[in-house]
């Protein structure tokens, strides 16, 4: 039996190693098999910003599957109809954006559950195997296994942190700095974003939780998130065309 994402992820955290992985906007799964090709540990599913239907997700979950990847799903908003879908579609978390209270808190963490939380009871789903077979048992292991993951990019985010963070049921602290500096009105790389990330670290390592960030300011972290899928590929894109121009110039000044 394949270990859950959470044991997966506590396991590499014992042996001293990141779980790392990459955003995914593409709504080919293609892009996901590339990534579990090369052994990336996990994806983020982006239905927040990325062009995506809860049909492409499901095939992207079943890309994942096919290479032993963790999935997650970042959802539109924090709505309990959305979080079910995604969980329905095979998602082992989701990402909620912009949790800013408690109250917000609360609501990611019973959604991605079933009863007594308030994820809706569908066996005949990707996510539920399709079937009936040892329904009370799949129910507690997803309830124990399942990761709640609040995206804290907000000033009342985190200002609220600790307080988010003491929730039953939330899994994971994420800091959203790209959103936070916006909100706060800041550049990127100003002094108050840097405590802000660790202000979210210092709450769940406190608190007992797993942290995720991007890539910067990871050192730490025990799920790190790389560029965009289309980020990668346009990087790849563009030095490949800056290189060959490079090399064709120096050929005409031979």
């Amino acid at each position: 039996m394949t270990s859950s994402a959470r044991t997966r992820i506590e396991q590499m955290r014992e042996q001293g190693r990141q779980a790392i992985g990459t955003m995914v906007m593409s709504v080919d799964p293609m892009t996901t098999a590339i990534a579990g090709s090369v052994g990336l540990d996990f994806v983020v599913i982006d239905m927040e910003h990325g062009p995506l239907t809860i049909e492409t997700v499901s095939r992207h979950v079943l890309a994942a599957r096919s290479c032993g990847m963790i999935v997650f799903v970042r959802v539109l908003e924090n709505r309990s109809t959305l979080i079910q879908a995604a969980m329905d579609a095979g998602a082992d978390g989701v990402i909620a954006p912009k949790v800013q209270s408690v109250e917000d808190a609360q609501r990611l963490a019973l959604a991605v559950r079933y009863i007594p939380g308030g994820r809706g009871a569908c066996p005949t789903v990707l996510g539920a195997g399709f079937s009936y077979d040892n329904w009370d048992d799949y129910r507690q292991t997803n309830n124990a296994n399942v990761l709640a993951i609040p995206l804290i990019e907000t000033v009342q985010g985190v200002e609220c942190v600790d307080q988010i963070m003491a929730v039953e049921g939330i899994d994971v602290a994420y800091f959203g700095r790209v959103d936070f500096a916006q909100d706060k009105g800041c550049a990127l790389d100003a002094p108050e974003v840097l405590q802000a990330a660790i202000s979210v670290r210092t709450a769940a390592r406190a608190a007992g939780k797993l942290l995720m960030t991007v890539q910067f300011n990871s050192e730490d972290a025990d799920l790190v998130v790389h560029n965009a899928d289309l980020m990668l590929l346009r990087a790849a894109y563009n030095e490949i065309a800056t290189n060959h121009r490079a090399r064709q110039a120096e050929q005409r000044r031979a």
